[in-house]
């Protein structure tokens, strides 16, 4: 089964290029990784602290986001200058939360 880390290279190629490659890399996996230990409340997870695969799945598409999107830019425009950064930047997609559903236990 492939680790967070290599689901990410699979689904976006060379993420990042350059000497902090390695380090980028680590970072947005432990962030990914944390959230979605924080929000399924450690379940899902082995002992060794590996996810499950489909919570793999999980931290990869939310770790490529943050590589490939850090800033949480929405919209660009070069005529006036116009950033916009979303509100739900960090947020799960759908597919995300379904799988993270599966673990979470919820309060009684």
């Amino acid at each position: 089964m492939p680790t967070p880390a290599e689901w990410v290279g699979l689904l976006y190629g060379d993420p990042i290029a350059g000497s902090r490659a390695e380090e980028q890399l680590e970072a947005v996996v432990a962030v990914a990784t944390a959230q979605v230990r924080s929000y399924t409340r450690g379940r899902g997870f082995d002992a060794d602290g590996n996810p499950a695969e489909d919570l793999a799945t999980v931290i990869a598409t939310a770790a490529v986001r943050m590589l490939t999107n850090p800033s949480g830019t929405e919209s660009e425009a070069m005529g006036a200058l116009q950033v916009r950064w979303g509100s739900n930047y960090l947020a799960w997609n759908l597919t995300e939360l379904a799988i993270l559903n599966r673990y979470r236990e919820r309060a009684k």
